[in-house]
């Protein structure tokens, strides 16, 4: 039961992904995103989960490793 957020990432492409809040920005620099946005911060990993799944609807939850080499 920690806080989360979900964001929106421009990696190789916008996609969305989630994290625990003491891991902002580390996990964008991590992923090699250029510019994020958080959406939604939730008090629990569960819930940053179901809205993570509701976003996926609309963009994608994947990075294209190959485009970042």
């Amino acid at each position: 039961m920690q806080p989360h957020y979900v964001y929106l990432a421009n990696t190789t492409g916008v996609k969305v992904g989630i994290t625990r809040a003491r891991q902002l920005p580390g996990r964008w620099l991590d992923q090699g995103a250029v510019q994020a946005l958080p959406v939604f911060r939730v008090p629990s990993r569960y819930q940053a989960g179901v809205r993570e799944v509701a976003l996926k609807q609309y963009v994608t939850d994947r990075t294209d490793w190959r485009r970042m080499l």
